[in-house]
């Protein structure tokens, strides 16, 4: 069975789950962490590196790797890295063909099916960067979904009884901003508005 994985594609941090026994949950990449940096490196002996792997080697030398190119998604401007240069859509495809891999390697079988989330202020370019980015990394994209709509989602669904309330999803990442208001009811969520700023995070 080709399995599906989620894809919380960050600017610093990436986080993949997938059902298991009808449960989502994290699933642990190489390194023996859910939690997986963003970033792409160069080894001593020139091999490529992605990961924790790429942000240790990026602690020892600045100058061997690149981070933040999923926040450059939609621009025609080019990324350098190892003497290159490389589109962000090029450099996201080779992280997303890594979180793949360490996904068919925790499940045990192949995963080709993925649900991305993204920024509240990705425009039509920035989507189709990253759809590109996908199909590079062998992964055909059944959704794309604002972070806030996940993470509202996931709160949704563990807490299947609460009483209807107002609630507001505040979302600040490394690169980018989201603030969402929902209504929840029993059974039922409806979006009252949501807005978000491509080029304020962590990383400033």
């Amino acid at each position: 069975m080709l399995g599906a994985i989620g894809i919380d594609l960050g600017t610093t941090k990436s986080v993949v789950a997938a059902l298991c026994g009808g449960e989502p949950q994290a699933i642990a990449n190489r390194a023996g962490s859910p939690i997986t940096p963003s970033v792409l490196a160069l080894g001593t002996t020139g091999e490529l590196l992605a990961g924790q792997a790429a942000q240790d080697r990026l602690a020892e030398d600045p100058a061997q790797g690149v981070r933040s190119f999923c926040l450059r998604l939609g621009q025609a401007t080019p990324v350098f890295f190892n003497g290159l240069q490389y589109t962000p859509s090029e450099l996201t495809s080779i992280f997303l063909a890594h979180l793949r891999e360490d996904a068919e390697a925790a499940l045990g079988e192949p995963v080709r099916r993925a649900v991305l989330t993204v920024p509240v202020s990705s425009d039509q370019r920035h989507l189709a960067d990253l759809r590109q980015a996908a199909t590079l990394a062998g992964l055909f994209v059944l959704r794309l979904c604002p972070a806030p709509t996940a993470a509202i989602l996931a709160y949704s669904l563990a807490h299947p009884d609460a009483h209807p309330q107002t609630l507001l999803v505040f979302d600040l990442g490394g690169g980018c901003l989201d603030v969402a208001v929902y209504r929840l009811f029993r059974g039922a969520l409806t979006a009252l508005g949501l807005a978000g700023e491509g080029w304020l995070g962590g990383d400033d």
